[in-house]
């Protein structure tokens, strides 16, 4: 999954109410990066 995608999706399930371990759990993807997207704000990933 590309990262911008990847950042948008997780920031959608945050919005909903989600925690980062539910998110990585859904998307298949690390735990870790789950964080490090999840606590970005859009001024950070650009």
């Amino acid at each position: 999954m590309k990262k911008r995608k990847m950042y948008q999706k997780i920031q959608a399930f945050k919005r909903q109410g989600y925690c980062r371990n539910e998110i990585a759990s859904r998307l298949g993807i690390d735990p870790q990066t789950a964080a490090k997207y999840y606590l970005m704000d859009e001024r950070e990933f650009r």
